[in-house]
């Protein structure tokens, strides 16, 4: 069974030699059977290129993400300055607001908590 075992080590680095390039001979240690192979050059330098292209994508993405909300909080922190001195006050003490105020002020309220616990797929399942 020794010869059955190198011999399919053989073969499956032989079917890799695109991706890696072996490092020795298969060798027998107890009962088990062992090769190493390491990835070419070319593969490395692939996979290395694509995970930068990810990290680049990932972090335009978030400058986007900080100059949108920036903005947004800049016009929310601008509409809620007006909603507050255009409303009357009721006798109690709370301003009355109108329908599509209370909505504008919820959206911003809803951006700011997003801005503070940031905005992502898990903190929208948590507090949605």
């Amino acid at each position: 069974h020794d010869k059955l075992g190198f011999e399919l080590l053989d073969k499956m680095a032989n079917d890799l030699t695109k991706l890696s390039t072996k490092e020795g001979r298969a060798k027998r240690e107890g009962r088990s059977l062992s090769l190493i192979l390491s990835p070419r050059t070319e593969v490395l330098k692939a996979v290395n290129e694509g995970r930068k292209a990810d990290d680049r994508a990932k972090k335009e993405k978030k400058e986007a993400q900080k100059i949108k909300k920036a903005a947004a909080a800049a016009a929310a922190a601008a509409t809620t300055s007006v909603v507050a001195t255009a409303n009357p006050v009721s006798k109690d003490g709370r301003v009355k607001l109108t329908d599509e105020e209370e909505m504008s002020l919820e959206e911003t309220l809803e951006s700011s908590l997003g801005s503070l616990f940031g905005d992502d797929d898990l903190t929208d399942d948590l507090f949605n």
